[in-house]
């Protein structure tokens, strides 16, 4: 016995599923061909649950790859003789949409099938293609979890991955940081240091009751203290920058003194540094008078720097002789100074 159905409510029931666009065909699949066979993951209307390849319209549809229809299969000359045509079940309509794997491979379809011929417009293979497309996701779900499950540890392992890099650089960024501190610092102590051994220098020389004259590598004056201004009556203003030769060195002599400093800047040897040595010299008087001397040399980044400490001999003696004998000879004598001693 079957239920009353209110007639109202089934009219509605019948516009709803006529409203839905279902094809009604009699039979509908959804297969999978593979090498030798078509099987059927799904089946309405068809007993069977596999044909061989050979016969399996939808073969024809994966090759395809795009929806394929046959509105009578008589009079197509692929299938009229197929026995699935001219046996049981009696096809004589086919449409079939392929099914596509997640990586592009047509793997099967979803078709429909009619015992009689029938008309198949655009309208109609919409319906196909969105059910392809429900069949599609069911049949690759699997892939797509394990997809997304190989998605989400690669992520993971990536981040976990960039944390620890993070990690690691920022240690590294952080002992860096600590390193250039203790380097700022030490340079700092260093510039201290050379600041307080400067001054200290400074106040040694400018009290110093011996003048001090030191030259650059041009022999050019770059110190002058008060001592050497009461010595030789010029000023430190007066000085500084000026060729010593051309003025504290007797004319007779200077010829000797430059050539004797170009020899002593190229080889390094000069037997008179760290010696007590007595010299003729100029006063800006005109006074001429001999003053004892010990000669440095140091490096600095701007070259090598000599200096002496020098005073007025009181008489003119052996070594006063002796040192002049010495710039009439035009020679440096032996005393060796480096920039690799220097360093």
């Amino acid at each position: 016995m079957q239920p009353v159905i209110d007639a109202v409510d089934d009219a509605a029931r019948v516009r709803a599923l006529e409203a839905l666009a279902l094809l009604d065909t009699p039979m509908a699949l959804v297969s999978l061909v593979d090498l030798e066979r078509q099987w059927f993951k799904s089946r309405v209307g068809l007993a069977v649950a596999e044909t061989p390849r050979s016969m399996a319209f939808c073969s024809h549809a994966v090759a395809g790859r795009e929806l394929l229809v046959v509105p009578d299969t008589l009079r197509d000359a692929r299938f009229c003789t197929n026995p699935l045509v001219t046996r049981a079940p009696n096809i004589r309509f086919y449409a079939g949409q392929p099914i596509f794997s997640l990586d592009g491979h047509a793997v099967g379809t979803l078709c429909v099938l009619d015992t009689a011929p029938r008309a198949f417009g655009a309208a109609e293979a919409v319906l196909p293609r969105d059910l392809a497309s429900l069949a599609e996701d069911e049949l690759n779900k699997n892939a797509l979890v394990t997809a997304r499950q190989a998605a989400e540890q690669a992520l993971q392992q990536f981040n976990a991955e960039l944390e620890a890099r993070i990690g690691e650089r920022t240690a590294s960024l952080q002992e860096s940081n600590r390193a250039l501190t203790r380097e700022v610092a030490q340079r700092k102590d260093i510039e201290d240091t050379l600041r307080q051994s400067e001054a200290r220098n400074r106040t040694i020389i400018e009290s110093s009751l011996s003048a001090f004259v030191s030259i650059d590598t041009r022999g050019c004056i770059v110190d002058w203290n008060a001592a050497a201004e009461h010595t030789f009556g010029w000023t430190r203003t007066d000085m500084i920058g000026l060729d010593l030769a051309t003025i504290i060195i007797p004319q007779r002599f200077r010829a000797a003194h430059h050539e004797g400093m170009a020899r002593y800047l190229s080889s390094g040897v000069g037997r008179v540094l760290n010696q007590r040595i007595e010299l003729p010299a100029c006063k800006k008087s005109g006074e001429k008078i001999t003053v004892e001397m010990t000669i440095s040399a140091f490096p600095t980044t701007e070259g090598v720097l000599s200096g002496a400490f020098l005073h007025a001999a009181r008489s003119s003696t052996p070594t006063v002789r002796a040192s002049a004998r010495w710039w009439r000879s035009r020679t440096w004598p032996t005393s060796r100074w480096s920039s690799k001693n220097a360093s």
